[in-house]
Protein backbone atom coordinates (compact mmCIF):
# COMPACT_ATOMS: atom_id res chain seq x y z
CA UNK A 1 0.00 0.00 0.00
CA UNK A 2 1.42 3.11 -0.53
CA UNK A 3 1.42 6.47 1.11
CA UNK A 4 -1.30 7.95 -0.22
CA UNK A 5 -3.93 5.16 -0.34
CA UNK A 6 -2.38 4.65 3.17
CA UNK A 7 -3.70 8.03 4.13
CA UNK A 8 -6.99 7.55 2.22
CA UNK A 9 -8.00 4.58 4.20
CA UNK A 10 -7.10 5.97 7.14
CA UNK A 11 -9.18 9.16 6.56
CA UNK A 12 -11.96 6.94 5.79
CA UNK A 13 -12.00 5.09 9.09
CA UNK A 14 -12.03 8.54 10.94
CA UNK A 15 -14.80 9.55 9.10
CA UNK A 16 -16.87 6.07 9.59
CA UNK A 17 -15.68 6.93 13.54
CA UNK A 18 -16.82 10.64 13.59
CA UNK A 19 -20.03 9.10 11.60
CA UNK A 20 -20.50 6.39 14.64
CA UNK A 21 -19.61 9.15 17.38
CA UNK A 22 -22.32 11.77 16.12
CA UNK A 23 -24.88 8.84 16.06
CA UNK A 24 -24.38 7.66 19.38
CA UNK A 25 -24.35 11.57 20.92
CA UNK A 26 -28.10 11.92 19.44
CA UNK A 27 -29.42 8.42 20.74
CA UNK A 28 -31.71 9.08 23.83
CA UNK A 29 -31.10 7.36 26.96
CA UNK A 30 -33.17 4.70 26.45
CA UNK A 31 -31.37 4.13 23.10
CA UNK A 32 -27.87 4.08 24.67
CA UNK A 33 -28.49 1.49 27.12
CA UNK A 34 -30.04 -0.51 24.47
CA UNK A 35 -26.90 -0.17 22.41
CA UNK A 36 -24.48 -0.73 25.35
CA UNK A 37 -26.67 -3.48 26.66
CA UNK A 38 -27.40 -1.87 30.28
CA UNK A 39 -31.09 -2.78 31.01
CA UNK A 40 -33.53 -0.02 31.15
CA UNK A 41 -33.32 2.51 34.18
CA UNK A 42 -35.86 1.20 35.63
CA UNK A 43 -34.93 -1.94 35.92
CA UNK A 44 -34.40 -3.43 39.66
CA UNK A 45 -31.46 -6.76 39.51
CA UNK A 46 -32.61 -9.07 42.27
CA UNK A 47 -29.26 -9.86 44.45
CA UNK A 48 -30.65 -13.15 45.17
CA UNK A 49 -30.88 -14.23 41.16
CA UNK A 50 -27.42 -12.52 41.01
CA UNK A 51 -25.76 -14.72 43.89
CA UNK A 52 -26.68 -17.66 41.71
CA UNK A 53 -25.34 -16.19 38.28
CA UNK A 54 -21.89 -14.91 40.16
CA UNK A 55 -21.86 -18.66 41.52
CA UNK A 56 -21.73 -19.63 37.67
CA UNK A 57 -20.43 -17.64 35.62
CA UNK A 58 -18.05 -15.19 38.00
CA UNK A 59 -17.07 -17.06 40.79
CA UNK A 60 -14.21 -19.48 38.86
CA UNK A 61 -12.10 -16.34 38.82
CA UNK A 62 -13.77 -13.76 41.44
CA UNK A 63 -14.06 -16.44 44.33
CA UNK A 64 -16.94 -17.94 45.51
CA UNK A 65 -17.48 -15.31 48.10
CA UNK A 66 -15.68 -12.00 46.00
CA UNK A 67 -12.59 -12.36 47.74
CA UNK A 68 -10.35 -12.76 44.26
CA UNK A 69 -8.02 -15.77 42.97
CA UNK A 70 -5.06 -16.21 40.73
CA UNK A 71 -7.42 -15.87 37.89
CA UNK A 72 -8.94 -12.40 38.87
CA UNK A 73 -9.11 -9.50 41.31
CA UNK A 74 -10.96 -9.18 44.61
CA UNK A 75 -14.38 -7.49 43.92
CA UNK A 76 -14.50 -6.60 47.66
CA UNK A 77 -11.85 -4.13 47.07
CA UNK A 78 -12.51 -0.26 47.17
CA UNK A 79 -11.38 0.54 43.61
CA UNK A 80 -14.49 -1.33 42.78
CA UNK A 81 -16.96 0.73 45.45
CA UNK A 82 -20.24 2.06 43.24
CA UNK A 83 -18.50 5.65 43.07
CA UNK A 84 -15.34 4.52 41.68
CA UNK A 85 -16.26 1.80 39.67
CA UNK A 86 -20.00 2.42 38.23
CA UNK A 87 -22.79 -0.06 37.62
CA UNK A 88 -22.56 0.82 33.95
CA UNK A 89 -18.58 -0.55 34.23
CA UNK A 90 -19.49 -3.82 35.57
CA UNK A 91 -22.33 -4.23 32.87
CA UNK A 92 -19.51 -3.61 30.29
CA UNK A 93 -16.94 -5.95 31.72
CA UNK A 94 -19.42 -8.35 31.80
CA UNK A 95 -20.57 -8.03 28.23
CA UNK A 96 -17.49 -6.77 26.44
CA UNK A 97 -14.90 -8.10 28.88
CA UNK A 98 -11.51 -5.89 29.97
CA UNK A 99 -8.10 -5.70 28.80
CA UNK A 100 -5.27 -6.07 31.43
CA UNK A 101 -4.08 -3.07 32.52
CA UNK A 102 -2.18 -2.94 35.77
CA UNK A 103 -2.72 -6.24 37.21
CA UNK A 104 -1.80 -9.41 37.08
CA UNK A 105 -4.55 -11.53 35.54
CA UNK A 106 -4.87 -10.75 32.33
CA UNK A 107 -7.71 -9.54 30.51
CA UNK A 108 -11.40 -10.59 31.16
CA UNK A 109 -12.65 -12.62 28.39
CA UNK A 110 -16.37 -10.93 27.35
CA UNK A 111 -19.35 -12.76 29.01
CA UNK A 112 -21.44 -11.74 25.99
CA UNK A 113 -24.01 -14.54 26.47
CA UNK A 114 -25.10 -13.22 29.85
CA UNK A 115 -28.24 -11.19 29.11
CA UNK A 116 -28.44 -7.12 30.26
CA UNK A 117 -30.72 -8.58 32.64
CA UNK A 118 -28.67 -11.54 34.11
CA UNK A 119 -25.50 -9.05 34.43
CA UNK A 120 -27.82 -6.54 36.07
CA UNK A 121 -29.08 -9.45 38.71
CA UNK A 122 -25.31 -10.21 39.29
CA UNK A 123 -24.41 -6.32 39.54
CA UNK A 124 -27.06 -5.93 42.20
CA UNK A 125 -25.36 -9.40 44.04
CA UNK A 126 -21.71 -7.75 43.69
CA UNK A 127 -23.00 -4.21 45.04
CA UNK A 128 -24.96 -5.92 48.09
CA UNK A 129 -21.83 -7.85 48.75
CA UNK A 130 -19.63 -5.16 49.08
CA UNK A 131 -22.48 -2.97 51.05
CA UNK A 132 -22.11 -6.20 53.81
CA UNK A 133 -18.50 -6.07 53.66
CA UNK A 134 -18.53 -2.07 54.17
CA UNK A 135 -17.64 -1.22 50.74
CA UNK A 136 -19.82 1.55 49.37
Amino acid sequence: MNVISGYLVRGLLIAILGLVVAACASMTDSESRQYQEIPPADFVGSPILGQDLFAGNCSFCHGKQMQGTLMGPSLKHEIYQSDQFSDQAIYRAIKLGVRQRNWRFGSMPAKAYISSQKAAHIVAYIRESQQQSGIR
